[in-house]
């Protein structure tokens, strides 16, 4: 059988995630995985945190017991980055993932509830996931499933337009007012203004007229 390759988009409360339980208390919370986390080769290393208390939220994280090291490694709009080490034995939510071959490609989450974007290889890994979570008592929200497989789509972006877009969106440049500007996305991916202000132009321009195809042939994701 041929990978289905199946990605879903769902919704968890976060006193019902690990991670999620140790930030409850703190309100005004935003929190994001750095993509893309492999689960296997370590267990969600890299979050931003953006939230006035980021001391206590270290601090907080420093005294979970399934935590062995806590660094932050630098800050950006009011964000911190910090790299959390893990216990290897890690349980609930993070080892079904890792058990059912879950590839996790977004986490974002607050103080009430957490999104998840996961990749499966095959329906059945996608079954198990489910049928553990249920075991579990978690509740779960399926917002979202899509298989890839079942389309002839290509995404309409390069790489490199597409890495320019989610940088603008992760570090506020379409924020009102913006978080940040040309210059601070040219410093942080090593590139000149000009070069990335054409990049976004180009970017978003094959982003608007796919949207307006999409919608003028009625199908496509338009109107979500």
């Amino acid at each position: 059988m041929a990978d289905a390759n199946i990605v879903v988009d769902i919704t968890i409360p976060a006193e019902s995630f690990e991670l999620g339980r140790i930030f409850s208390d703190f309100q005004d919370l935003s929190v994001r995985f750095e993509r893309i986390v492999p689960l296997r080769a370590e267990l969600l290393p890299l979050l931003w945190v953006a939230n006035e208390d980021r001391s206590e939220i270290k601090a907080a994280l420093e005294e979970h017991p399934q935590t062995e090291r806590v660094r932050s490694i630098t800050t950006a709009n009011d964000a911190e980055l910090f790299e959390v080490g893990w216990e290897p034995d890690l349980n609930g939510l993070i080892r079904t993932m890792i058990e059912t071959d879950a590839r996790l490609l977004k986490a974002e989450g607050t103080a009430e509830e957490w999104e998840f974007r996961l990749r499966f290889a095959t329906h059945e890994d996608l079954t198990a996931f489910n049928q553990a979570v249920t075991d579990q008592g978690i509740p779960l929200l399926l917002r979202q499933l899509h298989n890839p497989a079942e389309s002839t789509d290509q995404s309409p972006l390069s790489s490199k337009q597409r890495e320019t877009i989610e940088q603008a969106y992760h570090r506020g440049y379409f924020n009102v007012p913006r978080d940040s500007t040309v210059t601070d996305l040219a410093d942080a991916m090593e590139i000149s203004d000009s070069a990335l202000s054409q990049r976004l132009r180009r970017g978003l321009s094959v982003l608007v007229r796919e949207s307006l195809i999409s919608e003028e042939t009625g199908g496509g994701n338009a109107g979500k």
